[in-house]
């Protein structure tokens, strides 16, 4: 499974970002290979649509899953029609959810 998780740091110790869209980077993790890396959110810093831009990034990559603890409507419809699932969590950190899976 190729998940995504929203995070304002590039490390395993990065805790979840409060933002969706305009959150600093991606934490890609695929629990095939158990690789990880981090990619930089082209959303962060846009003035509209960061959201729906951010999504299209996770789509192209054939994310099945992402994690944050916060996301807006226009986001989530995205991500929804490119088949990524969402959970919601707070607090934790990109080692405790794959630690997780």
């Amino acid at each position: 499974m190729k998940i995504a998780i929203c995070v304002d740091g590039s490390e395993e110790k990065a805790k979840v970002s409060d933002v969706f869209g305009r959150c600093k980077y991606f934490a890609v993790y695929d629990s095939e290979s158990e690789k990880l890396e981090f990619i930089k959110n082209p959303g962060d810093g846009a003035s509209r649509g960061a959201g729906i831009s951010a999504g299209q990034v996770l789509i192209d990559r054939k994310i099945e899953k992402v994690y944050c603890s916060n996301i807006g409507p226009n986001a989530e419809r995205i991500l929804s029609q490119g088949g990524i699932e969402n959970e919601v969590v707070k607090e934790k950190s990109v080692k405790e959810i794959i630690n997780e899976l």
